[in-house]
């Protein structure tokens, strides 16, 4: 963990700051299964499997379409939806990135964490 607080990741030789676990107790164990953040890392959040629509990014303080970045633990995978209510166009992520691409890019309202 970094001296912010932060945990470092690399991905393809880009270091990125996320968000820490929801409990720090034991910080060598995974806690959760994805983590969505905007791409410069300001905005975001590790999550548990589970259904996380608009409603629930506003709660988290991540502006809507904003969603660049996805990280995914080892047996999960994240669906995202360009609308809110798990609708328009998708994408799966079933493993981590640090830029999105394609017609989701940008347009991220709606995801889906599930364990696989």
């Amino acid at each position: 963990m970094a001296a912010n607080g932060f945990m470092d990741f690399d991905i393809d030789e880009i270091s990125l700051d996320v968000f820490p676990p929801k409990s720090d107790a034991d910080t060598d164990m995974v806690l959760d299964a994805a983590c969505v953040s905007n791409a410069d890392g300001s905005q975001g959040s590790w999550l548990e499997a589970g259904r996380y629509d608009a409603a629930d990014l506003a709660k988290m303080a991540v502006a809507d379409n904003t969603i660049d970045i996805v990280l995914v633990e080892p047996g999960y995978r994240v669906r995202l939806f360009a609308d809110a209510g798990f609708s328009g166009e998708s994408a799966l992520i079933e493993a981590s990135t640090e830029a999105l691409t394609g017609k989701i890019k940008g347009t991220v309202s709606s995801f889906v964490i599930e364990k696989i």
